[in-house]
């Protein structure tokens, strides 16, 4: 059960406080390729970065697979309230928490990064074509 499902309100919870946003961070694509960031020792599985956007569900449903054979958990950066977010967690078997995260924004940003749907690696790769990058049917666990 999680603290979201009892909550009554559509704008507070016992952990967090709607809407969540991240600042300097919105979605789009990424202006190069290959980005790869120094990871905090916390990290020891990858981690998706969405929104409740569009784009962010785009992705998440086309990335579906590559995301659980990774074996990653969500934080979603930007949701309006709480049945906004419940809604997207009823779409998708995907572990996932709102919240700003505002330490690992300011990694991303300092990196060069300020969009998202992503997926951050915990080797530190910065991914969000997942398209080839995890072998069918391979969970990929921590190299630490």
């Amino acid at each position: 059960m999680h603290a979201l499902d009892s909550s009554e309100s559509d704008t507070e919870t016992p952990l967090v406080s709607f809407p969540v946003r991240a600042e300097g961070m919105s979605p789009g694509s990424f202006e190069d390729i290959k980005h790869v960031v120094d990871i905090p020792e916390w990290l020891t599985r990858p981690i998706f970065i969405v929104g409740s956007d569009p784009l962010s569900s785009q992705w998440l449903t086309e990335n579906h697979a590559a995301l659980v054979r990774y074996g990653a958990a969500g934080i979603v950066v930007s949701v309006e309230d709480v049945s906004t977010f419940k809604a997207m967690r009823r779409t998708n078997s995907l572990p996932m928490v709102p919240h700003p995260a505002p330490h690992l924004m300011r990694l991303l940003q300092a990196n060069g990064i300020h969009r998202y749907p992503l997926l951050l690696l915990e080797h530190g790769d910065v991914l969000q074509d997942l398209r080839g990058q995890v072998p069918a049917g391979q969970y990929v666990g921590s190299g630490r």
